[in-house]
């Protein structure tokens, strides 16, 4: 069931103390007693593997490495224009990471009136925000199709999900002029978030998709050319097994931050702000970053950019304009500022520690952040 009314007051209540609560959920860190030791040869050699070493071929238009979220659309998508599709995974089953969808102009959106005249508009404003590092192509490409994919993928609904628009309507007194940058309302958030992907998940195998789980992808195979026509993974039992791609192969295979070789080496203020700690997801290990470097990709150039609220140990009520102070009792900068700003200040404080000062009148601080 859609909510086109949820306020900021409601998504704060139902996500218990608002955006930290969000954002503790998404990004679960590892304590140092868990953190893997950092090595300074993040790529290392690739595995010696061969057709020799393979116990047994699958064969498929098009071979997936991941199945989360990018990976079941992929699977989807490719079924429905007629190709076989295998999608490994090393796990035991697919995976649902993260709650809210970036797009711009989908359907739903223009159901409550939140549209975007000029999407070239926001994405100037990324990469003038980032130091033009951004691929604007891509962001191009994202900007111009977010909102039909979203569409896409809404068409799978059946009235069971629960997902608004987030900061969406705004507060009668807000003024952009007046605001720090100006503000584009692109997250559709969403209540329980593994629901609609179950979907995805089930429409790709309906559509004849194929599942290969506690299957390891180690190496992308090549033929004498130097083309990628597959990938090599172990099988729970240890066992080689090589699936064949005729037409691709495509990998999503998410993050590197449980790699702490790769946190330090390519996103090393993620490595200083959570104090040498990667996120306690053991899949989010830089193997799908590898296999295609080690295949003769080439890696974007650090440092990367790392998630929001990206440290350990945030309370509060999170990001909210109100007054915050370091230990030392000293306000030291602007308060209303977007969720990555807020905390490149924090990690910059004495003990990394800020403290938010709030009154009784807190419930309507946070309603109009």
């Amino acid at each position: 069931m859609m909510d086109t009314s949820i306020g900021r007051r409601q998504f704060v209540q139902a996500a218990g103390v608002g955006a930290a609560a969000v954002a503790a959920s998404a990004l679960p860190l590892a304590s140092a007693d868990e953190a893997p030791a950092a090595s300074e040869d993040w790529l290392g050699e690739p595995p010696m593997i061969t057709d020799a070493d393979c116990a047994e071929v699958r064969s498929a238009d098009v071979v997936i490495v991941g199945a989360g979220v990018a990976g079941m659309s992929a699977a989807r998508a490719a079924t429905e224009v007629g190709a076989s599709v295998i999608v490994v995974e090393q796990t035991d089953s697919f995976t649902v990471r993260g709650h809210t969808y970036g797009t711009i102009n989908s359907r739903y959106q223009k159901s409550l009136g939140c549209e975007v005249e000029d999407p070239t508009e926001v994405v100037n404003e990324i990469c003038r925000s980032m130091g033009n590092r951004p691929n604007q192509r891509l962001w191009m490409k994202w900007a111009l199709e977010s909102g039909p994919t979203f569409d896409w993928f809404e068409d799978l609904f059946d009235g069971t999900e629960e997902y608004f628009l987030e900061f969406w309507p705004r507060p009668e007194q807000y003024d952009e002029s007046k605001e720090f940058r100006k503000q584009w309302n692109t997250g559709i958030e969403f209540v329980d978030w593994v629901n609609p992907q179950t979907k995805q998940y089930q429409k790709s195998v309906d559509q004849g998709a194929e599942y290969a789980f506690n299957m390891h992808a180690e190496l992308l195979a090549k033929d004498e050319n130097g083309v990628v026509t597959g990938v090599y993974a172990t099988a729970a039992d240890g066992s080689i097994v090589k699936f064949e791609a005729a037409k691709g192969v495509i990998l999503t295979t998410g993050d590197y931050g449980h790699n702490i070789a790769m946190v330090k080496a390519l996103c090393p203020e993620f490595y200083f702000s959570t104090k040498g700690n990667g996120i306690k997801i053991e899949t989010s290990n830089g193997d799908g970053h590898k296999m295609a470097i080690w295949a003769g990709g080439w890696m974007e150039p650090s440092p990367h950019a790392h998630m929001d609220h990206s440290f350990q140990n945030m309370g509060g009520i999170g990001n909210v304009a109100s007054l915050i102070l370091n230990k030392k009792g000293d306000r030291f900068g602007n308060e209303d500022v977007d969720g990555q700003m807020y905390t490149n200040q924090i990690v910059r404080q004495p003990g990394m520690v800020g403290y938010t000062i709030f009154d009784m009148h807190w419930p309507e601080m946070v309603k109009n952040q």
